[in-house]
């Protein structure tokens, strides 16, 4: 509801995460619900000032009223859509909040982040853009297929944020163009 009301681009939410479920296939059911959550919820601050949208994503993921997720999932949602923003600060205002969360659940919350982040800037929120992400566990490579018509999309700043990405898994990026 909160996606169909104030997203820049409702119903882009389900498009940006079957883009980026690859990435999660490893991921229980609880997280991968949290990862759908959180898709829904990247673009409903946008409206935000920009300096302080992480904040306000934060922020509105905290005190929603969403039913079904405990604290330390409402801890994770709101981290990763920060994160889908820009890099948090050691000093948050919520790293109280955070406390619960586990090194690991924070890590998956910014992996989630970054990756709707990537997903959302590659596509302009068009899903005939987005290409498809192939994960190879064995080779650490998180590689993305292009179609050869979309290769102008990937500039520096589609790299620069698929490399944070890859750099966050600890995997290395590969683009390829058919």
């Amino acid at each position: 509801h909160m996606e169909l009301c104030t997203a820049r681009i409702p119903g882009f939410g389900l498009s940006l995460f079957e883009f980026i479920k690859p990435i999660f296939k490893k991921n229980d059911k609880q997280f991968i619900r949290l990862t759908k959550a959180a898709c829904f919820l990247h673009d409903v601050s946008w409206r935000a000032h920009p300096d302080y949208r992480a904040e306000v994503c934060f922020d509105n993921a905290i005190r929603a009223n969403l039913g079904g997720i405990d604290h330390r999932g409402r801890a994770i949602l709101a981290l990763a859509v920060s994160f889908r923003y820009k890099t948090p600060k050691k000093t948050v205002p919520f790293a109280e909040i955070l406390s619960i969360l586990n090194n690991q659940e924070r890590k998956q919350a910014e992996i989630l982040g970054k990756a709707m982040r990537f997903g959302a800037m590659l596509s302009g929120s068009a899903e005939n853009s987005m290409g498809e992400l192939y994960i190879d566990d064995a080779k650490k490579v998180i590689r993305l297929n292009l179609n050869k018509e979309h290769e102008d999309i990937c500039g520096d700043v589609v790299q620069q944020r698929f490399s944070s990405l890859a750099s966050s898994m600890k995997y290395k990026p590969a683009i390829v163009f058919m």
